[in-house]
C-alpha cells in the first residue's frame, strides 16, 4: 500500500510568529513617540453575563465528553492547537485610545486580521484579511502602521499631549 504521508523530518509548516512580531511593534511605537503614545496588544475579552454561563452549561449537557479509552486516556485535545483567539492592538495616550486592528489568532496559519474599517477603505486592504506568513504580516503591518490615518491620529495625540479637548475624527 502506498504511503501517504508526508516526510514530517524534511518538511517544515510555516511557523506563525505573529504574537512576537506584533508586540516588538508594540515597544517600537513608545520609542518612537517618547512614549507621548504607546501601544498595547492583548486578548479580547467580554464580561461573561449569565445568559452566557446558562448557555455553558447548555452546551455541555447536549455535547457531553466523550469516555476516552486505552492508549487515549489522559491525552489532551490538540484541537486547541487550531482554537482562534481574538487580540486587539491599540495605541493610546493619557487621554485617547484608538483600536488599530482585530487579530483572529492561531498557532498555525491562517490568521485573520481585521484593521480598523476607515484604514482598511483608505489602503484597500478589505475588512478581514487572511494571512498566511509572518512575512506578509510584517506587509500589512508596515502598510497599516504607515496609514495616512493612522499617522494622523498619533500626530494629533501628540500635539494635544495630556489635555482632555474631544478629540475629533
Amino acid at each position: 500500500m502506498t504511503d501517504l504521508w508526508p516526510d514530517f523530518l524534511q518538511e517544515q509548516v510555516n511557523t506563525n510568529d505573529s504574537i512576537q512580531i506584533i508586540n516588538a511593534q508594540v515597544e517600537n511605537l513608545g520609542k518612537k513617540t517618547q512614549q507621548m503614545v504607546q501601544a498595547t496588544f492583548s486578548k479580547v475579552s467580554y464580561p461573561q453575563n449569565a445568559l452566557v454561563e446558562v448557555g455553558n452549561i447548555m452546551e455541555q449537557i447536549n455535547n457531553p465528553r466523550e469516555k476516552l479509552e486505552g492508549e487515549l486516556q489522559g491525552k489532551v485535545d490538540a484541537h486547541s492547537f487550531l482554537k482562534k483567539e481574538n487580540y486587539k492592538f491599540e495605541i493610546y495616550s493619557a487621554t485617547y485610545r484608538f483600536r488599530v486592528f482585530i487579530l483572529s489568532y492561531s498557532d498555525i496559519y491562517p490568521i485573520k486580521l481585521m484593521p480598523d474599517e476607515a484604514i482598511a477603505d483608505e489602503l484597500a486592504l478589505g475588512k478581514d484579511i487572511s494571512i498566511e506568513s509572518d512575512e506578509q504580516l510584517k506587509e500589512i503591518l508596515a502598510k497599516i502602521f504607515r496609514s495616512v490615518k493612522l499617522k494622523a491620529i498619533i500626530q494629533r495625540i501628540m500635539e494635544e499631549g495630556g489635555s482632555t479637548s474631544e478629540f475629533s475624527k
